[in-house]
């Protein structure tokens, strides 16, 4: 009597390493909305003081309602504002982690560019400019909007978390002069995790999920 194969199971180890690592990037996700939530805070914190809240700042309820409804729109700003800079950041890592959008950037990277003549009309010749530098100018530009943001997150995330009393110029000036007492380490750590802890997992995510194909195409289970 012939047996019955066992069922294989869809999920092995590595899918559950695969699952921890999703997990710990939603962590680190809401971790990392606290600073912009804070420079958020920060800018909206004149509104607080308007006449509409000094007025209704006594009735309980009110107050209340209005105190849930602001830290909820200041938090929804903030999200959209860390979603948005986190995309740009880890943007240029997924495209250049999918062989076969890659595959695709360098075949139409290649393909036959439009001859530019001097009798063209001046818009024709934009456009066929445009046009010539497709693809790669939009990796190109994700690439320079990449190193803006992380400019731009970097001097926003010292200013909830100083790595030093002072400003910009001192933290530098400490580095110079190899003065690493001053600078708060906490801080330091806490401003690294927050510009790059999703860009990592990101990785980790990704070659996770190459590796769990190739393990399971290596023993037939795909």
């Amino acid at each position: 009597m012939r047996q019955a194969t066992p069922t294989r199971s869809k999920w092995i180890w590595i899918d559950y390493v695969y699952f921890l690592l999703f997990l710990l990037g939603i962590y680190f996700a809401f971790l990392n909305i606290i600073p912009y939530e804070r420079v958020i805070a920060a800018l909206s914190s004149t509104a607080q003081d308007s006449l509409w809240t000094n007025i209704f700042s006594n009735i309980p309820i009110i107050k209340d309602i209005g105190n849930f409804i602001g830290k909820t729109i200041i938090w929804t700003m903030g999200a959209s504002m860390w979603a948005v800079i986190q995309i740009i950041e880890t943007l240029p890592i997924v495209i250049f982690a999918d062989d076969l959008l890659l595959e695709t950037i360098i075949r139409t990277g290649g393909k036959n560019k439009f001859e530019i003549n001097d009798n063209d009309d001046p818009v024709m010749k934009t456009a066929k400019k445009i046009y010539n530098r497709l693809p790669l100018a939009v990796i190109r530009n994700l690439k320079y909007a990449q190193i803006f943001t992380y400019v731009f997150d970097f001097m926003l995330v010292i200013t909830v978390y100083p790595p030093i009393q002072g400003g910009l110029a001192d933290f530098l000036f400490a580095i110079a002069t190899g003065n690493y007492a001053v600078i708060n380490g906490l801080n330091l750590a806490l401003s690294v995790i927050t510009l790059f802890a999703c860009e990592m997992i990101a990785l980790l995510i990704i070659y996770s999920n190459k590796l769990v194909l190739l393990y399971k195409q290596s023993r037939g289970l795909i």
